[in-house]
């Protein structure tokens, strides 16, 4: 259970990470 958690919580600041990457990215261009 514990891995589980670290893991989904891994993949959720990864996405957030790569998302905000990619809006600020966006930001920048318009």
């Amino acid at each position: 259970m514990a891995d589980w958690g670290i893991m989904l919580t891994g993949v959720v600041i990864c996405g957030w990470c790569i998302f905000s990457a990619i809006y600020d990215d966006f930001i920048r261009r318009v």
